[in-house]
């Protein structure tokens, strides 16, 4: 640790703040450093791995959390972050257990169900996606991006009126929440409420 002149959990915090303010080069070097000196620090392996995962390495990351698992790191955290790379992947049923792995160890992870949801969606298991957001949004009915999803899933579902609904809500709390706005335009097309749809988009 000479070349950083800092003591480990000094690095590390330094790591993690270079993460959070997208420093990636920064943090990337001084977790390499810290694990120079002690390989099997689990935190560093766990935050290497959202590093990596930041700079668009997607295996080398799912490497990485598979390492810290290997040592022991069983944190809700590590899997949730562990899921959300292999649903990047497309392996959505490892990211699926993933995602269940957490909540066996933290059951009210609000983000575990929120991504969880996304995944159970993108399998067309509509009705897990649905209770999945509704756990979410019981905690935080302000959360604008749950909202959205619930909104595709209602869609898929059939259920127009509520999923329209679900985007107002979602638009209420972020005016310019694009994505929302463009779901929302695509449900008044289906609607044939072609002036709303236009305003929308």
């Amino acid at each position: 640790m000479a070349d950083i002149k800092l003591t480990l959990p000094q690095a590390f915090r330094h790591a993690l703040a270079a993460l959070q303010d997208g420093r990636l080069d920064e943090a990337l070097r001084l977790c390499v450093a810290i694990l120079s000196v002690e390989e099997n620090n689990i935190d560093t392996i766990h935050l290497l791995a959202l590093v990596l995962h930041r700079r668009g390495c997607r295996l080398d990351a799912l490497a990485r959390f598979d390492q810290a698992l290997l040592l022991g790191g069983e944190t809700p955290a590590l899997h949730v972050n562990r899921g959300n790379v292999l649903k990047e992947l497309d392996r959505l049923d490892e990211a699926l257990a993933s995602y269940d792995q957490a909540l066996t160890l933290h059951p009210d992870y609000l983000e575990a169900h929120c991504n969880r949801g996304v995944v159970l969606q993108a399998l067309g298991r509509y009705d897990e996606s649905l209770a999945s957001f509704e756990i979410v949004l019981v905690q935080r009915p302000d959360h604008a991006e749950t909202l959205n999803n619930r909104g595709i899933t209602l869609k898929e579902l059939k259920r127009f009126g509520e999923a329209l609904a679900s985007y107002e809500c979602a638009l209420a709390i972020r005016a310019h929440y694009v994505e929302a706005l463009s779901n929302r335009g695509n449900m008044l097309h289906d609607l044939r409420r072609f002036p709303d749809a236009l305003a929308s988009y």
